[in-house]
């Protein structure tokens, strides 16, 4: 079972849920996922942290400039952090900028799936999902 945020827009009757947790997106896309969702801080901190160090370094380099043995490590080591700190936190970065556009966290409901959750909790509550079923074929 998984655990899923859910966010009430304040202007309209729609429900979004947000998975509580790692993000498997968030790991695979990194700098993507982020500005898919207009998450664009954190896009560009992703992609200076992770990609625009190495390009600076690299850039140095190949100008001939002498520098330390220790900048590639330290780079190195700071695009991993990125890459590797993103997906545990995207999730929560997603329902913050959720809530500064004006959604309101409700409630975490236990579901399956996304689907299962918007199923769940618009029975109960009585919402209507942001999400809709596709219709049966």
């Amino acid at each position: 079972m998984r655990t899923y945020y859910v966010l009430k827009q304040n202007k309209k009757d729609g429900v979004a849920f947000i998975k509580k947790g790692f993000s498997w997106p968030a790991l695979i896309f990194g700098f993507f996922w982020a500005a898919i969702y207009e998450m664009w801080l954190v896009a560009l901190i992703f992609f200076l942290s992770s990609y625009g160090l190495k390009f600076a370094e690299y850039y140095i380099l190949a100008n001939g400039a002498q520098i330390s043995p220790i900048i590639p490590v330290v780079t190195s080591l700071v695009s991993i952090a990125a890459i590797i700190v993103l997906p545990f936190i995207g999730n929560k970065l997603r329902v913050h900028q959720l809530k500064n556009d004006g959604y309101e966290l409700i409630d975490e409901i236990k579901a399956s799936s996304i689907n299962k959750a918007n199923d769940k909790y618009s029975n109960v509550k009585g919402v209507r999902p942001l999400y809709k079923k596709p219709p049966p074929h």
